[in-house]
């Protein structure tokens, strides 16, 4: 058994079935300069980067709010697979305020070919405060001033 690791990726080779340490030593050494000729390590989502698409915010002055991982991600692949990386995340369409700053409320993943190869959670960035009902009263007058205007534009003459 022996380890090696070079450009942050850490390679592990297990060589049986040779009588001769120096034999079994210079396998695993092939093993490793194999193994590494054709891997990258990419970091594909940054700690704190914000992720599309937003999120809608209920019962806050907030409308909206970006979602932003807790941590890196990276992953190590076949050089040839990088541009094939997909990044997924899954996040719900509404958060019902209140809500604090950090609370996990989704997770971004990283996928090749339909598999998951890594996968960081999703934090919220701001606090979102339930609204009071000032906000609430201004939105209410401007929700019926948008149907009177709708239901004017329906029927002109009414």
């Amino acid at each position: 058994t022996a380890t090696a690791q070079r450009d942050g990726i850490r390679l592990i080779a297990v060589v049986m079935g040779y009588a001769s340490g120096s034999v079994r030593f210079a396998t695993a050494q092939r093993l490793f300069e194999d193994g590494f000729n054709g891997l990258t390590r990419t970091l594909v989502v940054a700690k704190g980067k914000p992720m599309d698409p937003v999120v809608q915010v209920a019962n806050c002055a907030t409308p909206t709010v970006h979602l932003v991982p807790t941590e890196d991600v990276y992953v190590t692949v076949p050089e040839k697979y990088t541009e094939e990386l997909e990044v997924v995340t899954q996040q719900p369409e509404l958060i019902q305020a209140p809500a604090k700053a950090g609370d996990i409320v989704g997770e971004v993943q990283v996928r090749l070919n339909g598999n998951v190869l890594a996968k960081a959670p999703l934090a919220i960035v701001e606090n979102l405060d339930a609204a009071g009902w000032r906000w609430k009263m201004q939105q209410s007058v401007r929700r019926t001033g948008q149907y009177l205007r709708r239901a004017r534009e329906v029927n002109p003459a009414g």
